[in-house]
């Protein structure tokens, strides 16, 4: 929530473009250019903190998620209309027609209020938000700015996270490597030492490492798999409709979101009565855990 605030506040008045990368433990803010993310985090107001932050998630992907639930629950967007189904790449190119529309309207049209009240309040946090800028406003929390060209290694997640579509198990070895020695380097800097050799950290065993989070991503495509086995013998034994079967596929391979409230209702029935007779128990026991991360 903050970042995102910090963010916009840097755009608009230091006029550069920024990324941002997030977590449960802090945020880091970046750019090619200098900028002063202090001076931006001090101009933030508690009290203008909401306007700031509608404004800064306008052209975000969780807004034009969010305004697409949004629409659809209102009825102004339809997922089947005629006996066919709309694709949830289509439902999401009407979403942005509407949302288009709505704004040449009004920008406080209640489906665009409802949408950013979501993103706001149930995804983000704004109250507690608020409750930091006033703090700092009040001098109850203090702020320390600390300038370094190397950053704590508390940080390196953080930072790996943001990148972690496009690289590869072996590209984050190699980059953990590189500020594990910039790392090394800073400490021996910092204690007056000719070479970084001469006091070494533990070294950490970069190729156990890697071999593991290959077996582990292997392991888990594997049991993946089996259940994927399974469903098929149990569609074979038990009539299952094809749309089930793949909607229950798209739940084993990691999907938790866009299954429609019909077919969940439908999966809590028969966990309810016919899964645990009819369903070999691993399987059974994965799909109740899956259905239990998965919300309407």
């Amino acid at each position: 929530m903050l970042s995102r605030a910090v963010a916009y506040a840097i755009s608009r008045t230091q006029h550069k473009d920024v990324e941002i990368g997030i977590n449960d433990n802090g945020f880091y803010i970046a750019s090619h250019k200098k900028i002063d993310v202090v001076r931006a985090l001090k101009l933030i107001k508690a009290n203008e903190l909401r306007d700031v932050l509608e404004k800064a998630i306008e052209n975000t992907e969780v807004f034009k998620r969010r305004f697409r639930h949004c629409a659809m629950r209102s009825l102004m967007i339809l997922r089947s209309y005629m006996g066919r189904t709309k694709r949830v790449g289509r439902q999401q190119v009407s979403s942005m027609i509407l949302l288009s529309a709505l704004k040449r309207i009004s920008t406080e049209f209640f489906i665009i209020r409802e949408a950013k009240r979501e993103v706001l309040e149930d995804l983000m946090d704004v109250e507690n938000a608020v409750k930091v800028i006033e703090g700092i406003e009040s001098g109850r929390i203090k702020i320390d700015e600390i300038r370094t060209t190397v950053p704590t290694p508390f940080a390196f997640n953080i930072v790996l996270q943001s990148f972690v579509d496009i690289l590869k198990i072996d590209d984050k070895v190699e980059f953990l490597k590189r500020m594990h020695e910039l790392v090394q380097a800073k400490i021996a800097l910092n204690e007056g030492k000719q070479q970084i050799k001469e006091k070494r950290l533990k070294a950490i065993d970069y190729d156990t490492l890697w071999k593991k989070q290959l077996e582990e991503k292997e392991e888990d495509i594997e049991y993946k798999t089996e259940m994927k086995d399974q469903l098929a013998y149990v569609a074979e034994k038990v009539h299952i409709p094809d749309k089930a079967i793949a909607e229950l596929n798209r739940m084993i391979s990691g999907d938790r979101e866009d299954f429609s409230p019909k077919f969940l209702k439908m999966l809590d029935k028969h966990l309810e009565r016919d899964i645990p007779e009819l369903w070999p128990a691993e399987l059974a026991e994965y799909v109740k855990k899956i259905r239990a991360e998965i919300k309407y």
